[in-house]
């Protein structure tokens, strides 16, 4: 999850830039649903086009065609 992070542009994601959170890494959590945790630099809910973002881009990489994703958020300590 960590190289996929690496080829992610997230200057491409449309979020208000005081709802940005930096990503420090990502590690999938559960496979049914596919659920990822993502370690970043603030614990807040992550703002909807950046969850869709992400999700949007796992699918492309990934190739979960019609498969819910759940993103889950925790602040690195």
């Amino acid at each position: 999850m960590n190289r996929f992070l690496k080829h992610v542009d997230f200057e491409r994601a449309s979020v208000p830039s005081s709802r940005r959170v930096r990503v420090y890494y990502m590690t999938q959590a559960a496979v049914a649903p596919p659920t990822f945790v993502l370690f970043t630099d603030r614990d807040v809910k992550l703002h909807f086009s950046y969850q869709r973002f992400l999700e949007n881009q796992i699918r492309k990489s990934f190739g979960f065609l019609g498969t819910p994703i759940w993103i889950k958020n925790r602040a690195r300590e």
